[in-house]
Order: structure tokens, then sequence, then C-alpha cells
């Protein structure tokens, strides 16, 4: 598609704009520009002829800033994973009423009380273990 468009002399950019940005702007002035007094200062300064400046083409460019601020643009993700994943949770909090801290809290219930309960029925077989023992000891009376 870019070659097609490089042979018919369209050139268009599909691109999508640039993260950071900085806007400035632009006008155009034209001032005169003295150049036999610039070539007489020259001259001076290093001592050139004025034969060496027959061959060379001067130019000059001043620039200005119109204001001294500038509007500076920053693009960024609308949306991340981490405000992706709240809002998922949030929508699934307000329309069925769950929170991934409940399932936390329904997994820690249901590990606490297995753990409790075992230790309870633990617990309870060597309390019948020891009253099984004691009642087989003979009790001898003086």
């Amino acid at each position: 598609m870019l070659k097609q468009e490089s042979i018919q002399g369209n050139f268009t950019c599909h691109c999508l704009p640039s993260c950071n940005s900085v806007d400035y702007n632009a006008e155009i002035l034209k001032t005169d520009f003295k150049l036999k007094k610039f070539i007489n200062i020259v001259k001076k300064l290093r001592n050139y002829s004025d034969d060496s400046f027959n061959n060379i083409n001067l130019s000059k460019i001043e620039m200005y800033f119109m204001k001294p601020r500038f509007l500076s643009m920053r693009r960024s993700e609308l949306f991340g994973v981490t405000d992706f994943l709240a809002n998922c949770g949030g929508l699934l909090g307000l329309f069925l009423g769950f929170s991934f801290l409940s399932l936390v809290e329904i997994i820690y219930f249901l590990s606490l009380r297995l753990c409790c309960t075992l230790k309870k029925d633990l617990e309870e077989e060597k309390a019948k273990a020891n009253l099984e023992q004691d009642s087989t000891v003979p009790v001898i009376l003086a």
C-alpha cells in the first residue's frame, strides 16, 4: 500500500499521534539583513580578504518564541490493567454481590474450620483413650 501511494505521489500518514508533543505557535517575519555590514565585521574578526567572500553563499536564521510559555501534552492509556481489574471487580460486586475479598474469606473459613474440626476430633480421641485407660486400671483402696 505504501509503495502504491509513493508511486502515485499520495503521501498520507496513517500513524497514530505521538505520546509526547510540544506545540509552538509559529510566525514568519521578514526584516532587513545588512549583508555588507556583516561581511565587514567577519573580515575584521577573521582577517579575510575581499575575494574570499565571492564564492560563499550566506544565510541568516533568527528564531524567537512568540510567547515565553508553550503547550506540552502527554498522552497515556485511558484504562490500564489495574483499572480494568478494579472495574470488573466493582461490577461483579454491584451486580452479583461478589468480591474477591469474600472469596478469600470463604477459603480461609473452610480451611480454618477443617483444621479446628480435626484438632477437636484428635483431642476427643485422646480424652476417650485416657478415660478407657483410667477405667481399665484397677483401683486399690487401702
